[in-house]
């Protein structure tokens, strides 16, 4: 091996540890947003036909997604959630960066 290459390996094990914490941040600051996230919930009854299962009633538990203002499963109003939450922290670091 030459000095070249060892080099070489170094940095990529440099960027394979810089982005391994990159991640760890961000999962820490997705289960945070989590943590804190007070779903608008609200519960829908209904009819079920297919199948056998035909005229049985059912009762749904739908999110309201604050993104895209609709009733949704609990993972898609979540993700609304947490761009919602992402898109307010960049606008207020851009506002910040222009008062200074």
């Amino acid at each position: 091996m030459s000095y070249q290459s060892d080099l070489e390996d170094e940095h990529i094990r440099f960027q394979k540890l810089k982005l391994n914490i990159h991640l760890d941040n961000l999962q820490r600051f997705v289960q945070e947003v989590k943590k804190q996230w007070v779903p608008k919930t609200k519960e829908v009854e209904g009819q079920f036909y297919h199948g056998s299962s035909k005229g049985m009633d059912l009762k749904i538990l739908l999110y309201w997604d604050e993104l895209r203002c609709t009733w949704t499963t609990k993972e898609l109003a979540f993700q609304g959630h947490l761009l919602k939450v992402i898109t307010e922290l960049l606008n207020k670091n851009r506002v910040e960066k222009f008062k200074k």
